[in-house]
């Protein structure tokens, strides 16, 4: 294995182990979205969650990442159009975010197949979520 084999195969590795605790993050920060009543703590939980999948996303271009990359520029599209403005007691549809944050959980635990060094192959990304907190 060349120089470059080996560099790039590091870069995977250390974006497998480090991408897990990220989504979990983001999805604690969308469930806090969308049970979020007041328009500043909107605004602080969707500039987080965007901070935090642009990091992702960041990470992913550097690895070549490219299905995890699309999902994550999709859900910060997503996170920009979440209305921060609204009066107090309306909620954020989790819906749509939900799905994308799901298909973001997915390609992340994807990254090098069938078998990720999650060892949660052949489970539903939430399901390997719901686990690994309950761990």
């Amino acid at each position: 294995m060349n120089t470059y084999a080996r560099f790039q195969r590091s870069l995977i590795t250390g974006f497998e182990i480090n991408a897990q605790p990220q989504v979990r993050s983001l999805w604690a920060d969308l469930i806090e979205l969308g049970e979020a009543t007041d328009p500043c703590a909107r605004r602080a939980l969707v500039k987080q969650a965007r901070h935090r999948v642009r990091a992702l996303g960041r990470a992913a271009r550097a690895t070549n990442c490219r299905d995890v990359l699309a999902v994550s520029e999709a859900l910060d599209r997503s996170l920009a159009a979440v209305p921060c403005a609204k009066a107090t007691g309306d909620r954020v549809s989790f819906g749509g975010l939900s799905q994308t944050m799901n298909k973001l959980a997915e390609a992340v635990y994807g990254v090098r197949g069938s078998t990720s060094v999650f060892g949660r192959a052949c489970q539903s990304a939430e399901l390997a979520l719901v686990e690994s907190d309950a761990d």
